[in-house]
């Protein structure tokens, strides 16, 4: 199943969503990884030879770690422009933040322009709220 950050909390802010798509891109790596050894192929070429029905449902579950570990480094790849802006919003006075939106703004218009994954409707309003609830905060 996709999963992403629009779960988390109401007061979460983009450095948030930063740090999510990290962290799912190192558990999801690390799993990946550990499906690549030599050992486990062994074990599964085994399991093809005795026809396992368990090979199906693990086969399935290695398709979305793949395809999870893809999504969350495109993810990462993508937010990453937006991490010193961002930071930036994070740390600024009420009467700074209008100099640092255009930068920000611009950066999801490139993310939901360029991205596979932040064109849809969900992903970017999420993005954009975690941005609306940083600036709020520091309101």
């Amino acid at each position: 199943s996709q999963q992403d950050s629009s779960h988390e909390g109401e007061h979460n802010g983009p450095l948030d969503e930063i740090e999510f798509w990290h962290a799912r891109n190192n558990n999801l790596s690390r799993l990946h990884d550990q499906l690549q050894s030599e050992q486990l192929q062994r074990i599964l070429t085994i399991q093809e030879l005795a026809k396992s029905a368990y090979l199906k449902q693990f086969r399935l579950l290695e398709n979305d770690i793949k395809a999870g570990t893809i999504e969350a480094k495109e993810n990462l790849r993508w937010l990453s422009f937006l991490k010193e802006p961002c930071e930036k919003l994070a740390e600024a006075k009420p009467p700074e933040i209008p100099a640092i939106l255009p930068m920000v703004l611009n950066y999801v218009r490139m993310i939901w322009s360029c991205s596979t994954h932040y064109k849809t409707e969900n992903r970017i309003s999420g993005l954009l709220k975690k941005i609306s609830n940083e600036i709020i905060r520091r309101c």
